[in-house]
């Protein structure tokens, strides 16, 4: 096995998925997400989307381009769709009142909150919130990378692969631990920064709509 092969690819993957992922950014939405959960629920839902994430992108590593000409389907498609989902997100979070927001939340408390939570740890929480459409489409660049000329690289895909289990411990770090990065800030700031993530959220996702519209338009 040719390590050096791996230490190449680890780091052309790591900082090509970081910034596409982004996990710090992210865990201040997904903190915002789910309010109602106390920090021990909210760790618990963080490893779970930290393990989906990682199964997610090592699958679309491995199987990716495969399962998408299974289904005949596109990577604009996969935009076009993620892209909505992510603007349904922004838009209601946007419009939705905080002061409601946090009253709803301490009632969700008393119910069996972590089990409504846990069941929306893949969607929307891992797809498209963390493993969106463009790092699908950075992993299959990479599968595509790794596997350059029609040779299998072994050594490229597990420099890959160690590369998205970096990537699965900061979301984890990121989304588990957000509450403490939070605690820290004035409750109006909080609230500014939320309106601010949540539009900014609304924007991403109508960026990626823009995007998978205007790559479907181009294919004809």
């Amino acid at each position: 096995m040719d390590i050096t092969k791996i230490l190449i690819f680890l780091p052309i993957a790591f900082s090509a998925l970081f910034p596409v992922v982004n996990p710090v950014g992210t865990s201040i939405l997904f903190l915002n997400l789910t309010g109602a959960a106390s920090s021990k629920m909210r760790r618990k839902i963080a490893g779970k989307i930290a393990v989906n994430s990682l199964i997610l992108m090592v699958v679309t590593l491995v199987l990716g381009l495969y399962i998408l000409k299974l289904f005949g389907l596109s990577i604009p498609v996969v935009q076009l769709c993620g892209g909505l989902v992510l603007f349904s997100m922004g838009w209601h979070s946007l419009n939705s009142d905080a002061d409601t927001n946090e009253a709803s939340n301490k009632e969700f408390i008393r119910d069996d909150v972590g089990s409504v939570y846990e069941r929306q740890a893949f969607y929307p929480f891992t797809f498209p919130l963390t493993v969106g459409p463009g790092t699908i489409a950075t992993t299959l660049t990479l599968s595509a990378e790794a596997s350059k000329g029609g040779v299998l690289g072994i050594e490229n895909y597990l420099g890959i692969s160690i590369a998205m289990v970096l990537i699965g411990v900061v979301i984890y770090l990121s989304y588990g631990y957000a509450d403490y990065i939070v605690a820290r800030l004035s409750e109006n700031l909080r609230k500014v920064i939320m309106r601010l993530l949540n539009f900014i959220l609304l924007c991403i996702g109508g960026q990626i709509t823009v995007n998978g519209i205007h790559a479907i338009i181009m294919t004809f």
